[in-house]
This record gives structure tokens, C-alpha cells and sequence, in this order.
């Protein structure tokens, strides 16, 4: 039942697909987009003859009405492409102006955060904000000009990224300390795919996800000392997800818990950090509150790498002082310090003084303390980004995930009727 979630099988099939998508990418090139254009102008021609059809199949009035306005913006869209064939040739340098403007944007607000906290060595994030600014500028003024360079970078993406996902494969067959002088590339799929990979995974196996109690050990029978939790919903945000880590018996979460703080749909907001012994009590709420299910990853780690994360928050500590939800209301933090022994911090300096939903978020912190040191993520990450990593990282032999854990309603169903056997 765990390989139907997990199948280290389909690392050696997205590989092999990506390296024969970036070949075909380079060698045909702009052809490519020639191709595209005599196919997309088929297709659209063939949407105009179908809706043709149904127009006079079609005995509602209503529905013929209807059917008639599609054949006439069928056949639109193939006039446009007819006169202007090269509007192909704008899309892929556009739609790569549009992704490093965003980024640009990011970047700055990053940077605007960290100077208004008053954070050092924050000038990177302008000086990225600017690069990505230009290139996106000069690809938007100019893109025919590019199309053939964005075309050949796209293809080796994809060629490095297929050869990346083949190497991981291979680490989950053969333990990486035996072909030591293979190097992983440290390679992933656009940030906004795997944005919604906990989400896909929760859709896609909902059933077994949601039915059955689902462990797994690597290694049966060897302590893990670090729970890293992924958590994903149907419903909004929950999307995206959350995440949080347990480590030396007690839970860390960080997020814009204070709600009277949220500016531009909770985009931003004072940053909140909240801390609690009691784990599986705070697993349970999140089921039944937010009606999560919660990935949770174990790591081993050794002596030099748990000192380091007690380093990193006895670091992160020195900016806390402690702060109480209002005694009443609806908001999460409050149903939350009625349901669990929490203990709730606001931070009086440094980058987490304000929250920051696509920057200084909870995956963010996560990976301050925890992935400096033992992941090595880069770049915008997200929750989606945790899990794909760990995700490989349990597949892998010999790698610091050893298990695996999905927190659900039949876990939660499970461990409150123990917890009322042992009482």
C-alpha cells in the first residue's frame, strides 16, 4: 500500500521523459514552435468543424446560441494565427518575462521586509531583484530575438533536470556512499509545479490516504531524532500547505497566527512562532480543525547535526518574546490554545519579525534551522518543495530520512482510543 504512494519507479520514468524532451527541444529548436503553430491551428480549425456540427444537431435554442459563438471565436483565433504565424514565436520568451518579473517582485519585497526589520546582509535580495528585473524587461522589449536562445535553455532544463531525475533513481537502487564520485545536480521541477505536489498526492490517493493508517520504516527498529510535517488540505491555503518540525520533544511552528495583523489576504502579518510539547494532541487538532492530512518525514540525524539546529535555535530564540491570543473568539491561534498546551512568541527583531507568505513563511524557518544544514534547499521554496526533497530523500539508500508517517483521521481515531486505554 506504501508503493502506491511512493514509487521511487516513476524517478526513472520522469527522467527518461525530460531527457527526451530536452533533446527534442534542442534539435529542432524554432522548428519546434513551427510545429506547435501548424498543430495548434488544426486543432482550433477542428473545435470551429465540431462546433459547427453541434450547432445544427443541437435542439436547444438556447444551446445553439452558444455552439454558434464558439464556432465564430474558432474561427477568429485561426484568422490571427494565419496573418501572424509568428505569435508562437512571442509566447515562450512572454510567458519567461511574466515568471522572472514575478520573481523580481518577490525578491524586492523580500528585501523591503528585511530592511524594514533592519536585517543585514540583506542587499543580495535587491541585487537579484534588479538582475531578474532587467532580463525580464529585455526578454519582454525584444522576445523574437530570444526565442531561439530561451528555446535551447528550456531544452537543456529539461536534459539536466532528466539526467538529475535518473541519478536520483539510481540512489534508491544502489547507496550513495558506493558511487560517491556521482555528484546530484540538485535539479527540481519549476517551483510552481511543486507548489501543489502535497495537494496532487492527496487528490491522487485519496482513498488510501484517507482510509488506512500508513507507516513506514527504512531502516526497522532505528531511532529517528527530527519529524519534519508537510501538511495539505482540500480548502484554500490548505492547498499550498504547511510546515512545521519536532525535534528534542517539542514542536515548532511558525506562521501569521495573529489575524488582526494580516494585511493583503494574509499575504503578510506579524510573525507568530508557537512551540508545544504535546505533538500528537496539536496533529489531532489540525485533522479536525483545519481537516488537514499531514505528511510527516523522520530523519536520523548525528551528534554534530542535532548541535548545530540547537544552535540555530538557541539563535532564533534571542529574538522572541512570549505573546497571548485574546482569551475569545473564532481565530486559529485562540481554538488552538484551548485545545493544546502551546506557548506563543513574537519576534522583536530579525527577518521573521514580519511574515511573509511566499518569503519569510513557515518553510522558510523550517529550512533556517533545520536545511542549512542537513537539505540544502535553494531558491523560493514552498511546502511542495519540502516534500518533493524529503520525498527522493526516503527513496534514497543511505540518506538522513528514515521514515515515513501520514497523520490522517484513522490515525487520529487510533491514537485517542489508546490515549483513553492508558488513561
Amino acid at each position: 500500500m506504501f508503493n502506491q504512494i511512493l514509487k521511487k519507479d516513476s524517478l526513472l520514468y520522469l527522467g527518461i521523459f525530460l531527457i527526451i524532451m530536452g533533446l527534442i527541444t534542442i534539435i529542432l529548436n524554432t522548428k519546434l514552435l513551427e510545429l506547435f503553430s501548424i498543430l495548434l491551428s488544426i486543432t482550433i480549425i477542428l473545435l470551429a468543424i465540431s462546433s459547427i456540427i453541434r450547432y445544427f444537431i443541437s435542439k436547444v435554442k438556447s444551446d445553439k446560441k452558444v455552439k454558434l459563438s464558439l464556432v465564430f471565436v474558432h474561427l477568429i483565433f485561426v484568422i490571427i494565427i494565419s496573418y501572424y504565424p509568428y505569435i508562437p514565436y512571442y509566447i515562450l520568451p512572454f510567458l519567461f518575462s511574466i515568471y522572472l518579473l514575478l520573481v523580481a517582485v518577490i525578491q524586492y519585497v523580500n528585501y523591503y521586509l528585511l530592511k524594514k526589520n533592519n536585517v543585514p546582509n540583506r542587499i543580495h535580495e535587491l541585487i537579484r531583484a534588479i538582475i531578474c528585473l532587467f532580463i525580464s524587461i529585455l526578454f519582454l522589449i525584444t522576445p523574437v530575438f530570444f526565442t531561439s536562445m530561451t528555446i535551447t535553455i528550456t531544452g537543456y532544463y529539461f536534459l539536466l533536470l532528466g539526467i538529475n531525475y535518473v541519478i536520483e533513481y539510481i540512489f534508491t537502487i544502489i547507496p550513495e556512499k558506493k558511487i560517491s564520485n556521482i555528484k546530484n545536480i540538485h535539479m527540481t521541477l519549476p517551483k510552481f509545479v511543486l507548489m501543489f505536489i502535497p495537494y496532487q498526492k492527496l487528490i491522487k490517493n485519496k482513498k488510501i490516504i484517507k482510509e488506512n493508517i500508513l507507516t513506514y520504516e527504512k531502516y526497522p527498529g532505528k531511532n529517528w531524532n527530527l519529524e519534519i510535517f508537510i501538511h495539505v488540505s482540500d480548502e484554500g491555503y490548505g492547498k499550498i500547505g504547511h510546515a512545521d518540525f519536532y525535534f528534542d520533544n517539542l514542536l515548532y511552528s511558525y506562521g501569521n497566527y495573529d489575524f488582526s495583523t494580516a494585511k493583503f489576504f494574509e499575504l503578510f502579518g506579524d510573525g507568530v512562532l508557537f512551540t508545544t510539547k504535546d505533538k500528537e494532541e496539536y496533529l489531532s487538532f489540525c485533522i479536525k480543525k483545519s481537516k488537514k492530512t499531514i505528511y510527516g518525514f523522520r530523519l536520523f540525524l548525528n551528534e554534530k547535526q542535532k548541535n548545530k539546529i540547537r544552535k540555530n535555535l538557541q539563535n532564533l530564540k534571542e529574538n522572541l518574546i512570549e505573546w497571548e491570543p485574546p482569551k475569545n473568539g473564532k481565530e486559529y491561534a485562540v481554538c488552538l490554545k484551548r485545545k493544546v498546551n502551546v506557548k506563543f512568541y513574537k519576534f522583536v527583531k530579525g527577518k521573521y519579525k514580519t511574515y511573509y507568505t511566499i518569503g519569510n513563511s513557515c518553510v522558510k524557518l523550517v529550512d533556517d534551522i533545520v536545511g542549512s544544514n542537513i537539505l540544502n534547499i535553494k531558491g523560493i521554496i514552498s511546502p511542495g518543495t519540502y516534500y518533493h526533497y524529503l520525498e527522493k530523500e526516503l527513496l534514497k539508500k543511505n540518506s538522513n530520512v528514515i521514515g515515513y508517517q501520514i497523520y490522517n483521521k484513522q490515525w487520529k481515531k487510533t491514537w485517542r482510543r489508546k490515549k483513553e486505554e492508558n488513561s
